[in-house]
C-alpha cells in the first residue's frame, strides 16, 4: 500500500469518525503508536487518535523502529487477547502466526535476507497448530445443515 494510499484511507476513516472524534486527532503522538496498536488489536477497536497516531508513525518513523514496534504490538495483542482462551486449537493457530510474523519482521529489521528453506521450516509451526483447528472447523462446518436456498 503506497504512502498516498494510507493517507487517503485514514482521511476517510478520520472524517467518517465525526467531528467530536477529529478533535482527538490534535493529541495524536507517534510516541505511544506501538502501545495504542497493541490495545487496539487486543480490543479489536481504535478510535481516530489511535489510527492517526498508528498511521503517523509508520509514515514517520524509521523503519527499522516500525518492524520492532510492530512486533511488539502484535505480540501484546496475542498475550491480552481473550480469544486464544475460548477456543486453544484456534489461539495456538494465531500465536503461530504471529510469531512467524515477528520472526519476518525481525528479519526486515535487521536487513536479513532468507533463503526458502529457512521460511518453510518457519512456517512448519504454522501449520502444525493451524491444520488441527481448520480441520475441526470444516468437519463441524460439513455437520451443519445447509442453508434454505435464495427466494
Amino acid at each position: 500500500m503506497t504512502r498516498r494510499m494510507v493517507l487517503a484511507v485514514t482521511a476517510v476513516i478520520a472524517m467518517a469518525s465525526g467531528p467530536a472524534s477529529m478533535a482527538e486527532t490534535r493529541k495524536a503522538s507517534r510516541e505511544d503508536a506501538p502501545r495504542r496498536l497493541g490495545r487496539a488489536l487486543a480490543s479489536g477497536t481504535a478510535n481516530a487518535e489511535t489510527i492517526t497516531s498508528v498511521v503517523l508513525w509508520v509514515l514517520e518513523e524509521e523503519p527499522e523502529k516500525v518492524a520492532a514496534g510492530l512486533a511488539t504490538a502484535l505480540q501484546t495483542a496475542i498475550d491480552e487477547s481473550p480469544a486464544g482462551t475460548k477456543d486453544p486449537r484456534g489461539g495456538a493457530a494465531a500465536r503461530a502466526a504471529v510469531d512467524l510474523f515477528v520472526t519476518l519482521l525481525d528479519d526486515a529489521q535487521a536487513h536479513r535476507r532468507r533463503d526458502a528453506a529457512s521460511i518453510a521450516r518457519d512456517l512448519a509451526p504454522l501449520a502444525s497448530a493451524a491444520c488441527p483447528a481448520v480441520s475441526e472447523a470444516l468437519a463441524e462446518a460439513l455437520r451443519r445443515p445447509p442453508p434454505p436456498p435464495p427466494r
